[in-house]
Formats: C-alpha cells, sequence, structure tokens
C-alpha cells in the first residue's frame, strides 16, 4: 500500500482505505502441510505483485546484458616482503603465547584486524616507536601549549594505543618537533 502511494500519489493516495481493505486480513491462518508462510499471507503477496506489476519495470541483468561475458576469478598469490615477513611471525608468534599462557584477552576479530593492518601498510602498526622515545615525545607534547594534556604518564598512556602512522601525524602537528 505504502508503495503504491509512493509510485503515484494522485492517484493512490485518496483511495489508501480502498488498498487497504484489499489487504485486511479476512480468513484464518491456514499452514500449508509443506511450506512454512500461511496460504493467507501467501496470497496476499501475490495479490500485491499482481497490482504493482504495471507499475515497476524489473528487468533481471542476465536479460538485459547477455553479450556480457562470463565472471572469472583470479587467485594472485604474491610473496610477503622480508621486513613485512618478519613482522607478521612476531605477530602470529605473539598471538601463540599470550594462548598458551592461558591469558587470552583478545577475540578473533582483533587478530584479524592486526593482520589486517599489518598487511596494508606497516606504519599501522607500531615497529618505530618503542616505550624510550613514547617518553620522549610525552614530555615534549606536556610543555607545548597546544597539546590537550600537559601530564607526561596520560600522554605516554595515549601513544601507547597509537600506531607508527598517528604517532607521526601527531609529531608534524605541533611545534615542538619542528626543529
Amino acid at each position: 500500500m505504502s508503495l503504491l502511494i509512493f509510485v503515484m500519489p494522485k492517484i493512490f493516495a485518496e483511495k489508501a482505505d480502498d488498498i487497504k481493505s484489499l489487504f485486511q486480513k479476512n480468513s484464518k491462518k491456514q499452514q500449508d502441510q509443506d511450506d512454512s508462510i500461511p496460504v493467507f499471507e501467501r496470497e496476499q503477496i501475490e495479490q500485491a505483485k499482481r497490482i504493482m506489476k504495471p507499475f515497476v519495470l524489473r528487468r533481471l541483468k542476465c536479460d538485459v546484458l547477455q553479450d556480457l561475458p562470463r565472471k572469472t576469478d583470479h587467485i594472485i598469490h604474491v610473496p610477503l616482503a622480508s621486513a613485512q615477513k618478519e613482522h607478521y611471525e612476531q605477530l602470529v608468534a605473539s598471538y601463540k603465547n599470550i594462548n598458551e599462557d592461558g591469558q587470552n584477552s583478545y577475540s578473533g576479530m582483533s587478530i584479524m584486524s592486526d593482520l589486517r593492518k599489518l598487511s596494508n601498510h606497516p606504519l599501522l602498526m607500531r615497529y618505530h616507536y618503542d616505550m624510550d622515545k613514547m617518553t620522549e615525545i610525552a614530555k615534549l607534547l606536556a610543555i607545548d601549549p597546544g597539546y590537550k594534556d600537559t601530564v607526561e604518564q596520560y600522554i605516554i598512556d595515549d601513544l601507547t594505543w597509537m600506531s607508527d602512522f598517528e604517532i607521526h601525524t601527531l609529531c608534524k602537528d605541533f611545534k615542538v618537533f619542528l626543529f
């Protein structure tokens, strides 16, 4: 009913009550033996399709574009670069160590997310900034008047959750890093 009123508002808006009466339930729900949809609902769906057919053009791609070539899938195996392979093996080993210790605080989704980040670009993980570098960055950010926080420990806590790229981008935005 809503679709008919949307498609042709001038024709069907004033006859909304008549259309509504077509789809009102006037027989009991009867279950067909082999179908889970009640007979009444199936009849109503068929009736709605018959009413809508003149107003909706529905064509399948295979009927319209018959000269399309068949879809083919090509799988291309690309070997990892040496640094990428090393980072990958480290990441997999770290997750295996966590599981052996019995402290599995990571979900499968976080493991897959980290693997995806690593495969996209190594700067999406953290390999360049260790704790000493983050402490230096935190000291400099604490004295910068434009940074949101002045407590070094809070800044270090923020930096520990950032990737190499995020830390690099953060450092580019503040004057204390411009030498």
